[in-house]
């Protein structure tokens, strides 16, 4: 079990994931549900909990309701920090790699950190594929170590490298174990080792 899964639940941390990585917005419930993949149900029930301790605000405008992080809760650069540090592993990769997003057909997080299953020490392990180098990714990724106070391991291939070594025992592993996808998707993936 991962330091998010033991600090927030599945559902806790994916909510403040969304809220507190997009400090300054506000989102609707159905917003919520779909970004998070969790139910109406339990994303409802988690936000009236966050919003009675005072970590979420609830502005009703017409007849919709819209959630926030609290900026003015007393503990809101503690729960930043943590919850970028923990469920907030999509998040900070994203924003580095977004100038390159261009070149990059896909991008995930994969090993122990992909599986909930990381330790405070754990490092990060990034698979990106497409027509970007090493060097370029890991300047890119820099900020991002400094934030989350983890070092990140990209493993960069071309789409041809990519495709010649997916059938190889590394690869085949990556691809088998759990993945969280910063660009592109499973369909992606699988494209890939078809083409």
């Amino acid at each position: 079990m991962g330091t998010s899964s033991i600090l927030f639940g599945r559902t806790r941390g994916a909510v403040l994931s969304v809220l507190y990585g997009h400090v300054g917005e506000a989102f609707y419930l159905r917003q919520l549900a779909r970004r998070t993949e969790i139910a109406l149900g339990p994303v409802q029930r988690e936000l009236r909990q966050l919003v009675d301790a005072g970590l979420v605000t609830r502005k009703i405008v017409g007849a919709q309701t819209l959630y926030s992080a609290n900026e003015d809760s007393p503990v809101f650069a503690e729960i930043k920090s943590l919850v970028t540090k923990t469920v907030g592993m999509h998040d900070v990769p994203h924003t580095a790699l977004e100038p390159l997003r261009r070149k990059i057909k896909v991008a995930f997080i994969y090993g122990s950190v992909a599986r909930s299953g990381e330790t405070e020490r754990s490092d990060v392990d990034l698979m990106v594929v497409g027509r970007v180098g090493f060097s370029a990714v890991e300047e890119k990724l820099a900020d991002a170590q400094k934030i989350l106070n983890r070092e990140i391991n990209p493993t960069v291939y071309s789409v041809k490298e990519f495709r010649g070594k997916a059938r190889g025992s590394f690869l085949k592993t990556v691809l088998a174990d759990k993945k969280l996808f910063i660009i592109g998707d499973e369909n992606v993936v699988r494209e890939l080792g078809q083409e």
